[in-house]
């Protein structure tokens, strides 16, 4: 037989745990902040007992994050691009496994994943990074049911914090060269290709010659944040910053230090923050020329379509975010109605009264 019981946690909130015996050891499991849901969980635990001892039907074996963690990794370097690999095996080791690597992967709970996402709130973590954190989660244990691992997924239909609409800056026109000088003479090249493709920081420091293709005057990527193959043309302004940097034999990468290794991400962000701070221009991130090459895009007319191809966005929802830039964008939605043919009859000359 078992039981049921609760515990207070730090909140002073009721957390259940069912208490069974298998196989004549004993076992306790948190089920989580529902007296009915540990009952059923009991209730399913003494049933898989049953069918194991008079079926043959084993129960659903214990299966921790931590076991799972490396071939998830597996999965994740092929699969995403490097950056994308690091960033889930930083918040699997920092993240996850801090909170949920004692639980088994087919119990945790809904509960659990709401009392994580309340505290990541209460330490001032935005909603975009809390959903990052679970959605990785969801897909690990998702993985873990395709994998044959577990046979139970409780957080599947668990939903994501709502967030605000994506970020759009950008700089006025009389800015650009101001900033421009503002940049030391090594980080203008990158702000300039920045401003003039949309290419992410990670993107532009890891490019190498063998990326530009002189004949077509293209930027191709080989290993994209999506896992892609992408290929960037240049304008006349980014053409001749290519053409404008000196060649080395000793590295094969377009910006990189002394010893011929590429230039530290941060040390680009903090040279490009100082640059601002000196010519006034407040809360501009680097990232932020990626957001200037897509309103300035809009803004001249260019099609949501072709935007979404340059900046490599899956999901044209991240680009609609520009839509409103567009010159004629609602004059054009209200206009459309004139085509309906319906006369206004205001020059009709009918009296009313």
């Amino acid at each position: 037989m078992g039981s049921i019981f609760h515990k207070n946690d730090r909140k002073g909130r009721k957390v259940w745990y069912v208490d069974y015996y298998a196989e004549g050891i004993r076992k306790r499991e948190r089920v989580g902040y529902n007296e009915r849901e540990a009952a059923e969980a009991l209730q399913s635990r003494m049933t898989d007992i049953r069918r194991q001892k008079f079926d043959g039907i084993f129960p659903e074996s214990d299966y921790y994050l931590s076991e799972i963690k490396q071939q998830y990794l597996s999965y994740s370097r092929t699969s995403r691009s490097l950056g994308s690999y690091e960033r889930e095996e930083g918040i699997i080791q920092k993240q996850l496994i801090p909170v949920f690597g004692r639980t088994p992967l087919n119990q945790i709970s809904r509960e659990q994943v709401e009392d994580y996402r309340g505290q990541r709130i209460d330490q001032g973590k935005a909603p975009a990074t809390i959903n990052k954190e679970l959605w990785l989660l969801k897909h690990i244990v998702m993985k873990a049911v395709e994998w044959g691992k577990i046979r139970t997924n409780q957080i599947a239909d668990v939903k994501p914090l709502k967030t605000l609409p994506g970020r759009v800056r950008y700089l006025e026109l009389e800015q650009i060269p101001t900033l421009l000088n503002a940049c030391p003479a090594w980080l203008r090249p990158i702000v300039l290709i920045d401003m003039n493709t949309g290419m992410r920081r990670s993107e532009i420091l890891s490019l190498r010659i063998s990326n530009i293709d002189r004949r077509q005057r293209l930027i191709v990527l080989e290993e994209t944040k999506n896992n892609e193959r992408k290929a960037i043309p240049m304008n006349r302004t980014v053409w001749e910053v290519i053409e404008s940097l000196p060649p080395r034999v000793d590295s094969p990468y377009l910006f990189r230090e002394q010893d011929g290794k590429p230039i530290k991400p941060a040390k680009v962000s903090v040279a490009f923050k100082k640059a601002c701070s000196r010519v006034g221009i407040k809360d501009f991130r680097l990232h932020d020329l990626r957001h200037h090459f897509a309103s300035y895009l809009t803004m001249k007319g260019q099609p949501q379509r072709a935007v979404q191809e340059l900046l490599g966005h899956k999901d044209p929802k991240m680009t609609a975010r520009y839509s409103h830039l567009s010159p004629g964008y609602l004059e054009s939605v209200v206009h459309s109605l004139d085509d309906l043919g319906v006369e206004s009859g205001m020059n009709s000359g009918v009296d009313s009264g």
